[in-house]
């Protein structure tokens, strides 16, 4: 995707330049699939200016009067143009001037298309060479700037050949309405299309344009040009008639290769409401213009859609007789078309797959975070019924399970051994801090071999699945609703290749684990579309807020069903006028919605009994049907060291192996968890007392996730360690997109700190210089380790001194400050 780099003014950052200009950057991405620069000290000035009172955050300057700072300033944006390769700029003020020295660089010539100068000051050294600039530039002027004078951005935009002006009434900023934002949007379309422009020929170009005329001639005062004439695309509409009293339009868009080999676009335009232009009326124009489009292809054929058009309709085509033959024949169409219509509905499918995966390897597409919080990493087994889901549970849990009580989850080669879910906690390795050498650091639920950290996963076995499973076959869809709250799918595979869909083990070969996947994910999406098409009249009504209230019972606020329509959108997909959705229109988002919702890790049990090659076959061919990775596991053989490690039995004859560990790591890294420390000092990074307290009390930060003597016993066996004291031991678990305001909440919730907010300051590594935290600032790697201070701690005062999770100094001039207020 095209990327364009933001420059901010003096005095300012790059996310508040990009917040001030949302409109623009959002109308960008949607309509030009443009993508931005980050914060990062490439794109924030070297200077850093004093916080201001009232502010909580530094602002970043780039260079002073001497300039001295502008030869390092582009060095380091050059390493960043090419690694982001920026093919346009937007900047403000000092950032415009900024850009106006880049543009005067050969280095970054290559890479640029377009630049947006807004508020550019002029100095008597701007011109670094003599020659002008060729990029394509707008120039954005505010009549009433008294920061930098109209004047002044006037002189330097004459470094550049022809340069593009927008004048504005207003003064030091880079205005957001309407109007505006159309003449950004304007300019930018406009150097798209010249950059395509010349891969149409000569003679496509004159005939396109003789026809414009021809059409103008013919339809004087319903004919209305929409593009100007120079300009590639050409588009235009045509009033085709009236109807109650209001015009009805097409637009026609002439591709570069018409009338050769391409057809005009068409799209229908009128104010009339649902109830007087039904929307079927709307398909019966438009299926006949596509018609009219595909007879006269190879020739200029838009007077025979205008004039096919309006002969429907004075032949009565808006009567509703009329229209209702019209349905009956489509009717009649579909039903001799069912095949068609499935394979319609298949590929639907794997396009909204499709999607969702060019999304999820593209985060920065997400426009809508989610709500922020703390977490339990859930994840969900599911497979077909004998792939050893239980077994692979049991190695994970050691045998306990915290929910419905009992020692462990049934496991057998028969059908459905699970009717009930089992549930448990496991723990399973993550890669949450760097450790330098030389330096103990504690855990809260043990090491394994490698010292990697364990964190408790909430594991969720489920009944075997076999297809059909959506309309109640086998144990029915009550098993696919069990997997509502998993944030990651564990797919437990049969690779022996033994065993049927049904889990019916025989002597003829099945299905490879990958292909079992591939159905499996098939019931799930029939299971949600058929939920959500079943009360879709209520979206057509009430649109995108009925839409995505459908989807909160599969655990999910709005903004996640708000990123699966702007990833269509992108795309081209129409995701406002629902009333002309179809059910291919409803599998395609289903299907993207699933790739967002549930990423999935493909465990290839049974590898023990599987053929020689077929692991290594499968792990080939993924990505697959949304897997994302997948790891070879014999989930009996770990089952059974956990066993013996439980009873105190020798597991000197089995190879130790942590596939099912590692399997579950992989899915954990997939659900997009934070990890946080919270510590009592950013110097010592020993963790708050309140939560070693718990940790020593209970056994866990809380009862539920307190680790089980047979949960160590099977670490030990394996080579890593319990439990134990040191820096960085608590490891808290937040959910993606969580501000610090987010870790704070969590922890007044738990009773780890008490009292108001005050500050909050962070790291990312141990040794790394700290800094101060605004409440709002989004958690990541860049500030996981954190100390929050407040004006009263209880659980920092009852542990006896430091200078920890509070500020003592700052309690006690509070307590003074309102000692003094009452005594008055």
């Amino acid at each position: 995707m095209p990327s364009i780099l933001l420059l901010h003014g003096n005095h300012q950052t790059h996310d508040i330049f990009h917040t001030r200009i949302k409109p623009l950057t959002k109308k960008l991405t949607k309509q030009l699939n443009y993508t931005f620069s980050t914060s990062d000290p490439d794109t924030n000035g070297p200077i850093i200016h004093p916080v201001k009172d009232g502010d909580d955050t530094p602002t970043f300057g780039w260079f002073d009067s001497s300039l001295s700072q502008l030869s390092s300033v582009l060095d380091n944006l050059f390493l960043d143009f090419q690694k982001q390769k920026y093919e346009g700029i937007i900047a403000f003020s000092q950032g415009a001037l900024l850009a106006h020295f880049l543009l005067q660089d050969s280095r970054f010539t290559p890479y640029l298309k377009w630049v947006i100068l807004a508020s550019a000051p002029y100095l008597s050294s701007c011109y670094l060479t003599s020659a002008q600039v060729d990029i394509p530039s707008l120039h954005v002027i505010g009549e009433k700037d008294v920061c930098v004078s109209p004047s002044s951005s006037l002189k330097i935009s004459g470094g550049y050949n022809n340069p593009k002006f927008h004048k504005h009434g207003g003064g030091h900023h880079i205005p957001m309405r309407s109007a505006d934002l159309k003449v950004y949007l304007d300019f930018v379309e406009g150097i798209e299309s010249v950059t395509e422009i010349n891969e149409i020929e000569e003679d496509v170009k004159e005939e396109q344009m003789d026809e414009l005329l021809v059409l103008q001639e013919l339809y004087p005062s319903d004919y209305t040009l929409l593009s100007k004439l120079d300009t590639f695309p050409l588009r235009f509409k045509i009033r085709i008639f009236d109807y109650k009293e209001k015009c009805v339009y097409v637009e026609f868009k002439f591709p570069f290769k018409y009338p050769e080999s391409e057809s005009p676009e068409i799209i229908l335009k009128h104010d009339l409401s649902l109830v007087d232009f039904r929307s079927y009326k709307e398909r019966c124009i438009l299926g006949l213009g596509r018609r009219l489009l595909e007879e006269g292809k190879g020739e200029c054929c838009v007077m025979n859609v205008v004039e096919g058009v309006r002969e429907w309709f004075y032949d009565g085509g808006m009567e509703e007789k009329e229209v209702e033959e019209v349905e009956e024949e489509e009717e009649e169409e579909e039903e001799e078309t069912e095949e068609e219509f499935e394979e319609r509905l298949k590929s639907a499918e794997n396009c909204g797959l499709e999607i969702a995966m060019k999304h999820v390897s593209s985060p920065k597409t997400s426009s809508h975070p989610q709500k922020g919080g703390s977490q339990t990493i859930t994840i969900g087994l599911i497979g077909k019924p004998s792939a050893g889901k239980s077994t692979f549970f049991n190695s994970a849990t050691a045998f306990s399970r915290q929910s419905g009580g009992g020692e462990g989850a049934k496991m057998g080669e028969t059908p459905f051994t699970t009717i009930d879910p089992n549930l448990g906690y496991g723990y399973a390795p993550v890669e949450t801090e760097v450790l330098p050498d030389g330096e103990e650091f504690g855990s809260e639920y043990g090491r394994d071999i490698l010292n990697s950290r364990l964190t408790p996963v909430l594991i969720k076995d489920v009944a075997g699945l076999v297809p059909g499973a959506w309309k109640g076959l086998g144990k029915g869809n009550k098993f696919l609703d069990d997997l509502c709250d998993a944030n990651v799918l564990i797919c437990v595979s049969d690779c022996s290749g033994k065993s049927d869909r049904n889990g019916v083990i025989g002597g003829r070969k099945v299905e490879d684990g990958g292909e079992e996947w591939g159905w499996i994910r098939r019931e799930l999406v029939m299971w949600v579309e058929g939920n959500v098409w079943g009360k879709f009249e209520g979206v057509r009504r009430l649109g995108r807020e009925r839409l995505g209230r459908l989807f909160t019972g599969y655990r999910q606020r709005n903004e996640m069903i708000e990123n699966v329509l702007d990833a269509l959108e992108v795309q081209g997909y129409n995701v406002e006028d629902f009333v002309k959705w179809t059910r291919v229109d409803v599998r395609r988002l289903v299907s993207c919605f699933l790739g967002f919702r549930f990423p999935t890790v493909l465990a290839c049990n049974k590898i023990d009994k599987a053929d020689e090659g077929v692991l290594e076959s499968l792990l080939g061919k993924l990505p697959m049907h949304g897997v994302r990775d997948g790891v070879g596991v014999c989930a009996s053989n770990e089952c059974e060291i956990v066993r013996r490690a439980i009873d105190g039995k020798d597991i000197s004859d089995l190879e130790i192996t942590e596939n099912v560990w590692k399997t579950i790591s992989k899915g954990i890294s997939m659900s997009s968890t934070v990890f946080v420390f919270p510590v009592i000092d950013l110097s010592t990074c020993m963790a708050l007392p309140s939560m070693i307290r718990n940790v020593e009390g209970g056994g866990g930060s809380t009862s539920a996730t307190a680790i089980s003597e047979n949960h160590k016993k099977s670490i030990l066996a394996r080579g890593g360690k319990g439990p134990e004291p040191g820096k960085l031991q608590i490891c808290v678990c937040m959910k993606e997109g969580s501000t610090v305001s987010d870790v704070y909440d969590h922890l007044k919730n738990i009773k780890a700190v008490s009292g108001m907010f005050v500050r909050a300051e962070g790291m990312s590594n141990i040794g790394d210089k700290s800094r101060q935290l605004k409440k709002e600032e989004v958690v990541n790697s860049s500030n996981r380790i954190m100390r929050i201070m407040t004006n009263k701690n209880r659980a920092h005062h009852e542990s006896g001194g430091g200078s920890g999770g509070g500020d003592g100094d700052m309690e006690k001039k509070t307590v003074s400050k309102n000692k003094a207020k009452f005594s008055r």
